[in-house]
């Protein structure tokens, strides 16, 4: 998805949070939950970096990390 060349544009971190909660409904939960850490981790100032805390921990949730799921 975006390519470093893309990373500082205004709408970068909204789309790795929409590209993270596309691959969780394909049950793609490992993916998704590396899309919702690079949100936290790359665009702390997004819109959606607390919704991408919530399916963070939704995706560890369904990992079966229920402490790690609790904890976020």
């Amino acid at each position: 998805m975006a390519r470093d060349q893309y990373a500082q544009e205004p709408l970068a971190g909204n789309a790795h949070f929409w590209l993270g909660r596309c691959l969780f409904e394909l049950g793609m939960t490992g993916k998704a939950l590396e899309q919702f850490q690079r949100v936290l981790q790359s665009y702390p100032g997004s819109p959606k970096t607390g919704e991408a805390l919530l399916d963070a921990g939704r995706c560890y949730k369904r990992l079966g990390d229920r402490s790690r799921a609790r904890m976020l």
